[in-house]
């Protein structure tokens, strides 16, 4: 796989329109006056808050809510099992934000969807989320131009013939079906009525709109 197309690499370029699209929000955090700032990062990763250069931070307290239980060296994360989905499988607060990068396409449906964003709206708290835009022609996952608007039997069979973005060759049928059957990607249309309460602003690459970011911060 070539690097540049390696989302889990510092030379990949999904990582530079990461930090890139991350300034703001660095910014935000540094402008609060609170001795602690608690995150909930829903589906998140420690690889992400480490390249943010936020590991081991002192002000910095990160909960990552994911499915299956992991562990952490960083002494300001600290992983809880949970659902996205669903509430009652979310950590007690107070957190001052709720965070979520790249997550809520990965949900197979949108009623899943509509359940993340609800569980997050009723936190009550500050919010930011950022999801690929369904019209960007490039689909960020796979790295390949307009993989999303094929039919799902020529991703399937993309799948089985080549690796693709983050994705190696796979062998079974299953597995490519799961794999494209997972990724749900969203209009700004849909966004803005799974969070009708947050401004819903655009990440862009020239004239286009690569990403939907649904914040409150600023």
């Amino acid at each position: 796989m070539l690097e540049i197309l390696d989302a889990t690499s510092k030379k990949g370029i999904s990582w530079y329109f990461r930090k890139r699209r991350m300034r703001r929000f660095l910014e935000y955090l540094h402008r609060l006056d609170k001795e602690k700032i608690y995150i909930l990062d829903v589906g998140g990763t420690t690889f992400f808050w480490e390249q943010l250069g936020l590991a081991n931070s002192d002000k910095i307290e990160i909960a990552l809510l994911n499915l299956a239980p992991q562990t952490t060296t960083f002494s300001n994360m600290k992983f809880v099992t949970g659902d996205v989905a669903d509430l009652n499988t979310y950590p007690q607060g107070p957190f001052d934000i709720i965070f979520s990068n790249s997550v809520i396409e990965h949900l197979f449906t949108y009623e899943n969807q509509q359940k993340m964003a609800s569980n997050i709206l009723n936190a009550g708290t500050k919010v930011f989320i950022q999801t690929p835009n369904f019209y960007f022609p490039i689909e960020p996952h796979f790295m390949f131009p307009c993989f999303h608007f094929f039919s799902k039997q020529f991703r399937i069979f993309l799948l089985r013939n080549f690796s693709l973005g983050s994705y190696t060759k796979m062998t079974d049928n299953q597995s490519a079906e799961i794999a494209v059957d997972e990724i749900k990607l969203l209009r700004p249309r849909q966004m803005a009525e799974l969070f009708p309460t947050l401004k819903i602003g655009y990440e862009k690459l020239f004239f286009m709109n690569k990403s939907i970011i649904a914040q409150n911060l600023y």
